[in-house]
């Protein structure tokens, strides 16, 4: 059962310093805490070691359109059939909310619009999700009423979000996760916004614009003393496109340079984009679609689950590759599986995917993207 703490920061600004108060996080003592002629028994049992945190990372969720008519046959557990058990056993699963929520509101006037019903956004909590984001091109897809609603519902459903609010504090407020004595703030952005009038300002609620990215960069700096880690995950790139932009690439650098962020998880383009580590910091530009419909190019379905473990200070990566069928994830083996990761590898910077998943740096690679 995942156990999980969610810390509300709270910033007061106009000449009035910061404070934080925070557990001590625990030291452990390697040294030589046992004679030399100890039973070997009752040493191992005095070396202590931290229990490893486990957190999963997914695309796109959407759970409007023709995703939702298939869970309103199927029933609202049906797009995690085949990862339920899986959400369920980690520590903390994160997911990008690509949809509106509830059924209040007005559509807005652009191409594609989706709301998901309530009940809907609730199985993702009974199934394993912990965090979501909301900072994207669709959560106000039926205005700044919905959002507003959704944001309360999503209170009332004990499921955190990131990347929207009441005001612009609010939209680029961290969830700050304690996770077995670890603190982990987790910040989402968005590059990808249809009009102005979808960012948080002072007093206007809205989303996390990451366009510019100093506000966010100014917001780690006021927590980065107070948390153990810092991840952001950005919505940003081109839909459909198999490498990141440049300018994706210099904002990733600018965030680990100046914000120190240990990890950015991309989402947006709709397909698996590579990894690259830059200052041994892991940069995913795109985890695609998790919970979608597809059109005729398999790329869109192909997906899976980044799964980190951080125990002792060391974070290690591993990916799940999946393919999306009827609008839902399935963990692939075999030939599917050895498939998207030699494609990973292919669109990878300086990261490699071993056989079993492992996402490591190589020291040199040419980059001819």
């Amino acid at each position: 059962m995942k156990k999980l703490v969610f810390l509300v920061l709270i910033c007061v600004f106009a000449g009035v310093g910061i404070g934080w108060t925070f557990v001590h996080v625990a030291v452990f003592d390697m040294g030589d805490h046992t004679a030399e002629n100890e039973p070997l028994e009752e040493k191992e049992q005095n070396l202590i070691t931290e229990e490893p945190i486990t957190i999963s990372f997914c695309g796109d969720v959407l759970l409007g359109g023709k995703v939702g008519g298939k869970i309103k046959q199927e029933g609202s557990d049906y797009p995690y059939k085949y990862v339920r058990d899986i959400f369920l056993e980690d520590d903390v699963t994160i997911v990008n909310l690509e949809n509106a929520v509830g059924d209040t509101g007005s559509p807005e006037d652009k191409q594609y619009v989706f709301r998901a019903r309530y009940d809907h956004v609730k199985a993702l909590k009974e199934n394993g999700v912990d965090l979501v984001s909301l900072a994207n091109n669709h959560a106000m897809d039926f205005g700044r009423s919905n959002l507003e609603t959704g944001l309360e519902f999503l209170q009332e459903l004990d499921l955190p979000s990131i990347g929207a609010g009441f005001n612009e504090a609010e939209a680029f407020e961290p969830a700050i996760l304690e996770v077995k004595g670890k603190k982990i703030a987790v910040f989402g952005v968005t590059h990808v916004l249809p009009t102005v009038d979808w960012y948080a300002r002072e007093n206007q609620s809205g989303l996390a614009q990451g366009y510019n990215i100093n506000p966010l960069i100014s917001r780690i700096h006021t927590i980065r003393q107070a948390v153990d880690y810092v991840f952001v995950y950005f919505h940003w790139g081109k839909e459909r496109e198999d490498f990141p932009l440049e300018k994706q690439r210099k904002l990733a650098y600018r965030l680990i340079d100046e914000g120190q962020v240990d990890l950015i998880l991309g989402s947006h383009p709709h397909c698996l984009q590579g990894f690259e580590f830059y200052h041994d910091q892991l940069i995913a530009y795109s985890m695609g679609n998790f919970v979608f419909t597809h059109g005729r190019q398999s790329k869109t379905a192909d997906t899976g689950i980044m799964k980190l473990t951080i125990q002792e200070d060391d974070l290690n990566y591993h990916f799940m590759p999946a393919v999306i069928r009827d609008y839902r994830p399935h963990i692939v083996e075999n030939e599917e599986k050895e498939r998207i990761i030699d494609k990973l590898n292919h669109l990878s910077f300086n990261a490699r995917i071993d056989d079993e998943g492992k996402i490591y740096k190589i020291e040199a690679a040419a980059d001819t993207n």
